[in-house]
C-alpha cells in the first residue's frame, strides 16, 4: 500500500427607457417621448433601510446584476443618495419588507436561525434571511439589529455571552463582536433607519483592524413555518476499519497514479459545489482504495471524513471509481492505496463595506 496526496479545490446597469410613446400634434406631426426610469441601484436622498431593501428586491427581478466589490456607496457630488453596490443573492421569494422595530423581535440571547443561498444554519425562532451575498465556509457569523436606540449582537450557532448581549452602543459593538471572533457580520435595522447611520455602524462592523464579511439581511416575519435543516451526516461509504481483508501483492508507482487522478479532481471540485449548505465550507476526506488487476477500482471507502456529508462523500467515491489506473505489477495482481483528499471551497475576496 502506498499514500498519495490529492487538493481538491471547491471553488453598472444602464436605464432602459420605457416607450417610446408617440402623441399627435395639432399639425399632424408625430412626437416621440420617453420616460425615464430610475436605476433602482440609486437610492433617494435620505433614504432608509427600507428604501435599500427594496432596491434590492427591484434588483432581484432583473438578470444584469453583476458582483461587486462594495456594498454601497456613499452619495457624491451630483447625486441624489448613496447607491446599493452590491450584488443580490435572494434565497426566498419575494423578499420581506424591512421590519418596523428589529430590536423589539430579539429575544433572549439566541442563537438566531440563518437563511441564505447556501441553506439555513441554527435553529432559533427568529430568522434572519441574508439577501446580499454570503461566504460558502461556515464561519463564526453574528447578526446585528440595528434600531433607534441602539445595536444588539446574536449568533447564528450559539448564545451570545451575557455581557455582550444587551443594547449596545458604539464603543461597545467591536468588543462584543470580538468576544465571539465574528468573522462574518449579517447585518438588518428597522425600516427607518437613515442609511447614514447604516454607514457608521458598518464602519465599526468592518474596520480596517478587524476586517470582516458583511451582508445585508431583513428579518422573516413571525410566525413563518421553516423545516429543520436535515442531517447529512449518514454512514455510507464510511470505512474506519479499511478495505476489507485481501491480499494485496501488487504495486504501482506513484507518479502513474497520480497522473491518471487528474479527472477525479474536477470531479471532486464539482461535488463540492454542489454540497449542501452544512458541507459547503469543505474538509479533508481519507479515502482508501483498491485497484483490480485489470485497472479498474474494485473497492473505495473513506477512513476518515471532516466534511461529514454523507451525499460529498458519496459523490467523491463515485467520482474515484471513474478513474483508470494502469495496472499494478506484476500482471494479475492487486494494489491498495491511500488518498487523503482536501476540499477547498472557490472563494472571492469578500466586497468592502462602503466603497471608497
Amino acid at each position: 500500500m502506498f499514500a498519495l496526496a490529492c487538493g481538491g479545490s471547491g471553488e453598472a446597469v444602464t436605464p432602459t427607457p420605457v416607450g417610446p410613446e408617440r402623441n399627435e400634434t395639432s399639425q399632424g406631426q408625430t412626437e416621440v417621448t420617453t420616460e425615464e426610469v430610475r436605476d433602482p441601484r440609486e437610492l433617494p436622498s435620505g433614504a432608509t433601510y427600507a428604501d435599500l431593501v427594496a432596491a434590492a428586491r427591484a434588483l432581484d427581478e432583473r438578470s444584469d446584476a453583476e458582483p461587486s466589490t462594495c456594498l454601497l456607496r456613499p452619495a457624491v457630488d451630483g447625486a441624489s443618495g448613496p447607491r446599493l453596490e452590491a450584488e443580490v443573492a435572494v434565497a426566498v421569494r419575494p423578499l420581506p419588507e424591512a421590519a418596523v422595530d428589529v430590536l423589539a423581535r430579539v429575544e433572549g440571547r439566541g442563537p438566531v436561525r440563518g437563511l441564505s443561498r447556501w441553506g439555513q444554519r441554527g435553529a432559533g425562532r427568529l430568522s434572519a434571511l441574508a439577501f446580499t451575498p454570503v461566504g460558502a465556509a461556515r464561519v463564526a457569523t453574528a447578526v446585528m439589529f440595528i434600531g433607534r436606540e441602539g445595536v444588539r449582537v446574536r449568533q447564528l450557532d450559539g448564545e451570545m455571552p451575557a455581557e455582550h448581549a444587551g443594547l449596545l452602543d458604539h464603543a461597545a459593538l467591536p468588543l462584543a463582536l470580538q468576544a465571539i471572533a465574528a468573522e462574518a457580520v449579517w447585518v438588518t435595522a428597522d425600516a427607518a433607519l437613515p442609511v447614514t447611520q447604516l454607514r457608521e455602524w458598518l464602519a465599526l462592523a468592518d474596520s480596517s483592524a478587524n476586517p470582516r464579511s458583511i451582508a445585508f439581511a431583513v428579518l422573516l416575519p413571525d410566525g413563518v413555518p421553516l423545516p429543520d435543516a436535515p442531517s447529512h451526516a449518514g454512514t455510507r461509504g464510511l470505512c474506519p476499519e479499511g478495505l476489507s481483508a485481501a491480499t494485496d501483492d501488487g504495486s504501482m508507482e506513484p507518479a502513474d497514479a497520480v497522473a491518471a487522478l487528474g479527472p477525479f479532481r474536477e470531479g471532486a471540485s464539482r461535488c463540492l459545489r454542489m454540497a449542501p449548505a452544512e458541507a459547503a465550507g469543505g474538509g479533508r476526506l481519507d479515502l482508501a482504495f483498491r485497484v483490480g488487476s485489470d485497472g479498474e477500482v474494485a473497492e473505495a471507502c473513506a477512513r476518515r471524513d471532516s466534511v461529514q456529508s454523507e451525499a460529498v462523500r458519496t459523490c467523491v467515491l463515485d467520482a474515484l471509481r471513474g478513474v483508470r489506473f494502469p495496472v499494478p505489477d506484476p500482471p494479475g495482481s492487486t494494489a491498495q492505496i491511500a488518498l487523503p483528499v482536501v476540499l477547498h471551497p472557490q472563494t472571492e475576496a469578500a466586497p468592502r463595506t462602503i466603497c471608497q
